[in-house]
């Protein structure tokens, strides 16, 4: 089939590319032993598609086994409409489901689509939704449009079967996700750890100007006993001669280590913050450009899914 009959296809692929997965996912033949998909649906909602559900896809599917691949793309497909029906509590009797025969021994283009439909369906409902949806935001409008209009379709299939019931799905939900407001909340929460960053860098400065000022007094009071024959202890003992070895010599001068000591560490901690007081601030002002970015991606994405 031409590229264009294949629309739909091609850009749930290039979404699909966006993942972070170890199996390779760049084309129809890397994703028809299904390790990828499974690894994908891992990686969405791992509390239902776990690591011993995923040890059980087959890695070894890869090659001219076909039958090893349907295998796998089995597993996958039950497992995918399993969620659906118990997690989502979403009806798919009304949407095809995908030909595992013809995607493990053809590669069908058709085939995949609509395997990577119900991915997709997954990656906005999943716990991590906003942040999947954000990287929809980030493709090209054609891309967008075709992931909606896919996204349609899911949603046209269970109100063909439950009588137009709205489901997270709708327009209206994936718009209210992408609300600038969730994109501002969480500039908001980074600039509020900035702040205490700040303030903890503040009071370790403040500590530091302590602990110099009692080294100070501790190294005074050193030098002035050194001039000194005897010191009376605060019981009126006698504590010796200020000299090397003596009792207080040594404690006068464990004390002096010991401010040496958290002097530096104090130091040391403070750099730390200020390295990450630095750090937070770029983050913040890289977090506003990608809000200004994304607001005005939200504004052309609402206007897509008006057309729809």
């Amino acid at each position: 089939m031409s590229a264009a009959k294949n629309e739909m296809y091609y850009s749930l692929l290039e979404w699909f590319k966006t993942l972070n997965l170890n199996a390779p996912h760049a084309d129809a033949e890397s994703l028809a032993d299904g390790v990828a998909v499974a690894q994908a649906l891992n990686q969405f909602a791992p509390e239902s598609f776990t690591d011993s559900w995923l040890a059980k896809i087959k890695a070894s599917a890869v090659g001219i086994n076909w039958r090893l691949r349907m295998s796998n793309l089995k597993k996958v497909t039950q497992s995918l409409y399993d969620y659906y029906s118990e997690v989502l509590n979403y009806t798919l009797s009304d949407f095809v489901k995908p030909d595992v025969q013809r995607i493990a021994e053809k590669c069908d283009l058709v085939e995949l689509e609509r395997l990577l439909q119900l991915v997709l369906g997954c990656a906005v409902n999943c716990a991590k939704k906003q942040s999947y949806i954000t990287e929809i935001m980030c493709l090209e409008e054609e891309l967008q449009a075709n992931i909606m209009r896919a996204l349609q379709e899911l949603e046209s299939s269970r109100n063909a079967a439950e009588g137009g019931i709205v489901t997270s799905l709708s327009r209206s939900s994936i718009s209210g996700m992408l609300d600038g407001k969730v994109l501002q909340e969480e500039r908001d929460a980074m600039a509020q750890k900035c702040f205490e960053t700040e303030k903890k860098m503040l009071l370790l400065i403040d500590e530091k100007t302590n602990l110099q000022q009692e080294l100070q007094r501790v190294q005074k009071e050193f030098a002035r006993l050194e001039h000194s024959s005897t010191v009376i202890g605060d019981d009126g003992v006698s504590l010796g001669p200020v000299q090397t070895g003596s009792v207080r010599y040594n404690e006068l001068r464990r004390q002096l280590d010991l401010l040496k000591e958290e002097l530096l560490q104090s130091e040391g901690a403070r750099e730390d913050l200020k390295l990450k007081a630095q750090q937070q601030e770029t983050d913040l002002l890289h977090m506003q450009m990608r809000i200004d970015e994304l607001l005005v991606g939200i504004s052309k994405f609402k206007y897509i899914l008006s057309l729809l």
